[in-house]
């Protein structure tokens, strides 16, 4: 058997194909897809219009920065909402979260909207599930709640789908 194992490795160096293949072509593929980095999460790009510029739209904004550690999951731009609407036409924005001036404000149903673009709808959800997030949280802060309770007759989201034209090259 040791004559045919050294009879297979002289066939196998003599074929400068089956090195390259077998050593080098492995390690050039590993090279570059190393570097194309598809560990690493994009961040939904959202826009914020905050109409309330209250004590509770402050908290909600905090929150959607990811709280005091400042980890959020959303790269947040604010702006008003022609400019930020103009950005989301343009390719610029994944979603933008309109906040309205009763927010937070006793006894009103505040309705926050969500504008999003229809080619992006895996950004659109991941933007959608912080936002929950952030208002659960605060409504639980604010209304001192257990965690089970239901926060649908204080705040409301009415999403809005745009569709854009926007080729993106």
């Amino acid at each position: 058997y040791i004559a045919l194992i050294v009879a297979s490795f002289k066939m196998f160096y003599r074929n400068r194909q089956a090195i390259f293949f077998t050593s080098f072509f492995p390690l050039v593929i590993l090279v570059i897809f190393g570097l194309l980095n598809f560990d690493t999460f994009n961040k939904p790009e959202v826009g914020l219009v905050n109409l309330g510029q209250n004590e509770a739209t402050d908290n909600l904004i905090l929150g959607l920065y990811g709280g005091q550690n400042n980890d959020s999951v959303l790269d947040i731009s604010h702006g008003n909402r022609e400019e930020l609407l103009g950005k989301l036409k343009d390719g610029d924005l994944d979603v933008i979260f309109i906040i309205p001036e009763e927010f937070g404000v006793n006894g009103s149903i505040s309705t926050v909207e969500v504008v999003y673009d229809d080619r992006r709808e895996h950004e659109r959800d991941v933007a959608l599930a912080v936002l929950d997030q952030s208002l659960k949280q605060l409504f639980i802060s604010i209304a001192n709640v257990p965690h089970n309770f239901q926060m649908e007759n204080w705040c409301q989201l009415v999403v809005e789908e745009i569709t854009v034209d926007f080729q993106g090259y």
